[in-house]
């Protein structure tokens, strides 16, 4: 059987009737399957198809919530395992990913999937690990954007599912990678407003005025209190000097690496003349 890409395997026998259990079947379907899966150790949970997603893409993309507990619950019954542990260690099922390093979190929150998101997140730790980056936020895809982008980027997200990604401890400052015409990235609150997506917008930014709040700072507060307040075309002039910002910030960090390897290098730096 052909390997798939991150080690995972491509369809095999029983594949095909998992993913229709997960695109539209019922929960017995699926259990029938991952029954047979655990029986032989085949761990059909985590094999892609084709195409390059797992039954958790699947039940995810089409809210298929009963299914999709059956998947977390045979992988998590599957993750007790043997000393010594194999590394590197598995991720959950939730952050793996699929096309173009998607997750099944970036599904549930891109196509307002409310009812499966809840159960993706609740397994996952809400504190932030040794790196600083949060759990959700692990699965970033390959330009950068986590889950709480994509819910951005959704004209008909519910504010339930940016609290969600919220509470479970999405950045809302997080900044992509750069993509389009966003030659320096953009954060989750940026693409809400060039959209426009109101309700994304006004979510996360009633999410960073209690923050704020919390921290009881004052400069903060105010700042974004004034952004809820403002016209989509004040916004666009406070998000565009928030950008010049960010654009002088990486300019001036790049100036310095480039100031150190020039110290660094000694006499083979040859400077060109005016």
């Amino acid at each position: 059987m052909a390997a798939a890409r991150g080690g995972r395997r491509r369809r095999g026998r029983g594949r095909c009737g998992l993913d229709g259990a997960a695109r539209g079947g019922g929960p017995q379907l699926a259990a029938r399957h991952l029954a047979d899966a655990a029986q032989s150790n085949s761990g059909l949970q985590h094999v892609a198809n084709a195409e390059g997603w797992t039954p958790l893409h699947l039940a995810a993309r089409f809210s298929n919530a009963a299914v999709a507990e059956e998947l977390l619950a045979a992988a998590a019954a599957s993750s007790s395992l043997p000393l010594p542990l194999p590394l590197p260690l598995p991720l959950p099922l939730q952050l793996e990913r699929g096309q173009h390093g998607v997750t099944a979190i970036h599904l549930a929150a891109e196509y307002a999937r409310d009812d499966v998101l809840w159960l993706l997140l609740r397994q996952l730790p809400t504190k932030a690990g040794k790196d600083g980056g949060r759990p959700v936020d692990a699965g970033d895809d390959e330009s950068g954007q986590t889950a709480l982008h994509y819910s951005a980027k959704n004209a008909t997200v519910s504010v339930a599912v940016v609290i969600m990604l919220l509470s479970a401890g999405a950045d809302p400052d997080k900044v992509s990678r750069p993509v389009g015409s966003y030659e320096h990235g953009y954060s989750a609150a940026e693409i809400a407003y060039d959209l426009p997506n109101p309700v994304a917008f006004d979510a996360l930014a009633c999410f960073k005025l209690e923050k704020c709040l919390e921290i009881m700072d004052a400069k903060l507060a105010a700042r974004y209190s004034k952004l809820k307040a403002l016209s989509w075309e004040e916004r666009a002039m406070f998000w565009n000097k928030e950008r010049r910002k960010r654009k002088e910030a990486m300019a001036e960090e790049k100036e310095k690496e480039s100031q150190k390897k020039v110290e660094g290098g000694g006499g083979g730096v040859v400077r060109e003349e005016d």
